[in-house]
């Protein structure tokens, strides 16, 4: 159930990492800074929640959700994406492909405002 990747922007590769192994210290700072309302923390705690590293067994779809659809609302392609994978998983291939459009979109347009 890990979801969280890089793409490299010129090969197009992408690289799926396994967050098992995070110090707690890292999560912990994770948790201080979404509280802050950082929305790189924000995104990254939505990812410890989805793969049960934040609260372990007690994982809950509409939390992260929350999270990431906050973030979506800001224009946050990672998390648009991520609300696409999710979707998918959960057998909403329309709503998916809608998701993957829309990240598509912001990441383009967000590569274009720092042209």
């Amino acid at each position: 159930r890990y979801f969280f990747h890089t793409q490299d922007k010129e090969t197009g590769e992408s690289t799926t990492y396994s967050l098992s192994d995070l110090p707690s210290l890292a999560i912990g700072n994770t948790v201080l800074a979404a509280e802050r309302g950082d929305p790189v923390a924000i995104h990254n705690l939505a990812v410890l929640m989805y793969a049960e590293i934040v609260n372990p067994g007690e994982y809950s779809e509409e939390a992260v959700t929350v999270l990431l659809e906050g973030l979506a609302r800001r224009d946050h392609a990672l998390a648009t994406y991520n609300l696409g994978v999710m979707a998918e998983n959960r057998g909403e291939k329309i709503l998916a492909a809608r998701r993957y459009a829309e990240a598509k979109v912001l990441e383009k347009n967000a590569g274009s405002d720092s042209e």
